[in-house]
């Protein structure tokens, strides 16, 4: 039996929701009169995963037999202490990792970076060190990021008020994304970029409960600069947009909408 993993942060919720493969148990025990009202096991790609956060203690498992061992023997039996969730009923087929170790352990943490790389100045004889981050390589490090979590991926998906730059979809689950990026243009362009970015993903809002709407920025110089210019992100949280950071290295961060603050916060200090 692997060892239950026991989530640490919204952000590490959120990167087992989108990778899509294992188990998570929403523990209530202790917090509402009934084990049935809040002790839940979903498969990790659950819609309502994707919109839950660590508030209540979250448990992670590779394996569904390993998941009802432990949760039947530390709360009792299935249908009286706890239950399925009616939506996925946790039983989603390909949730074990093929190399039967606990998937979570190979996810960093959200306080885990990539090693950093020596900065280097750059030299006129190589021009793509200078290269500005465009949103066409935006979506290429996307793209096989989500195709990796078992999304299908379109671009340029013309809709009735525009075209939508990517749209991700897995069963029962959809992303509508924005990529911006930046070009010689610098950090005006980045700004302006910004801001039309969440004017037009809010203009492709409608009431469809499985689709979540994303704004991918590089977290080059001039992004950096301009999130902590606006420091107030009230935005996201209120109209439920996710951030999705790409670091100069090529790393995904899926931020949920009330995480974006926290990040940018984080920023301001690091």
């Amino acid at each position: 039996m692997s060892t239950p993993h026991f989530i640490a942060s919204d952000e590490e919720l959120n990167r087992l929701h989108l990778l899509g493969h294992g188990f998570v148990y929403n523990d209530y025990s202790g917090n509402v009169p009934s084990g049935l009202l809040g002790n839940v096991l979903h498969f990790a790609g659950c819609r309502h995963i994707g919109r839950s956060n660590t508030k209540y203690r979250k448990v992670f498992f590779s394996h569904a037999d390993d998941a009802t061992r432990w949760i039947s023997g530390q709360r009792g039996p299935e249908g009286i202490r706890w239950r399925r969730c009616a939506c996925c009923r946790s039983e989603h087929a390909g949730s074990n990792d093929a190399s039967g170790t606990t998937l979570a352990r190979s996810i960093p943490s959200a306080t885990e970076t990539a090693p950093a790389k020596p900065q280097q100045k750059p030299r006129p004889d190589r021009p793509h060190e200078t290269t500005p981050f465009t949103e066409g390589r935006v979506e290429d490090v996307l793209q096989p990021w989500l195709e990796a979590a078992g999304y299908s991926v379109d671009k340029r998906v013309r809709v009735g008020n525009g075209v939508i730059d990517m749209v991700a979809r897995r069963q029962g689950d959809e992303w509508v994304i924005e990529a911006k990026g930046e070009d010689r243009g610098g950090f005006g362009t980045a700004e302006m970029n910004f801001r039309i970015g969440i004017a037009q993903i809010c203009s492709r809002m409608d009431g469809t409960l499985e689709r979540r709407y994303a704004l991918a920025l590089p977290l080059t110089t001039h992004f950096r600069r301009l999130l902590l210019k606006h420091r107030d992100f009230t935005v996201f949280e209120r109209m439920e947009i996710w951030m999705l950071i790409i670091s100069p290295d090529g790393i995904v961060t899926a931020l949920s909408p009330n995480s974006v603050q926290r990040f940018v916060d984080a920023l301001a200090t690091s």
